[in-house]
């Protein structure tokens, strides 16, 4: 069944300043007869890995750049959560940051989601949970494979300094900088159900964008 998620993220990627990453790692069981079990109708069974050489399965991650000629991105992990769509990831690699390259992704993101709510029957809303994140040399993606593992260091449950990594903005700065693009505190509690004890214990908001969501609750 096609959600109002994927129309919206599906408009995204045709987008001028968004692209769809893809990922190319497949997997495929395949049935094996073992030639010494075949009189007793035996055969075992194979995890195959197919690896194709261009990227084509979609993935979560979207690609932002400012325009078709900027070198410069950012990198957005977007799902979908309960009726809406969760911004897990915005991230701007340190060569690129200073520039408002991060802002300027946001503000598109939010540009683009508010149009498509003035013209669609249903409209969504984007959450946001600030938390620094280390991404530990997996953005980008390793060998363009976007649908592959990340093995990223966060602070859902302790501080990043903790765990040896360094980060750019604390959760109060970073929760700062999202209120400052329009971002409202969420009033919902069922959206803290998903949080860790860890988040809950240091006060960790919950961001949403616009203030109306989906059920029309007021957040």
């Amino acid at each position: 069944m096609i959600t109002t998620q994927d129309i919206f993220l599906e408009q995204l990627d045709s987008s001028e300043h968004f692209e769809q990453m893809l990922g190319k790692t497949y997997y495929r069981q395949e049935a094996t007869f073992n030639p010494k079990a075949q009189l007793r109708n035996l055969f075992s069974i194979d995890w195959v890995e197919h690896r194709w050489a261009e990227p084509t399965e979609p993935s979560n991650w979207y690609k932002f750049s400012p325009s078709s000629q900027s070198k410069e991105y950012s990198y957005l992990q977007i799902v979908p959560l309960f009726d809406d769509l969760l911004l897990r990831i915005l991230y701007t690699e340190p060569k690129y940051r200073r520039k408002k390259i991060a802002s300027k992704a946001a503000k598109e993101l939010m540009s683009q989601l508010g149009k498509f709510n003035e013209e669609s029957e249903e409209t969504l809303s984007l959450i946001i949970v600030p938390m620094p994140f280390d991404p530990m040399g997996y953005l980008p993606a390793i060998n363009d494979d976007w649908t592959g593992e990340f093995y990223f260091k966060s602070e859902s449950h302790s501080e990043l300094e903790e765990q040896g990594c360094q980060k750019v903005l604390t959760t109060k700065e970073l929760t700062r900088w999202y209120l400052k693009l329009g971002f409202s505190i969420s009033k919902d509690d069922c959206l803290r159900e998903f949080m860790s004890a860890y988040g809950l214990e240091i006060g960790r908001e919950v961001l949403v964008w616009p203030k109306i969501s989906l059920n029309n609750t007021v957040f």
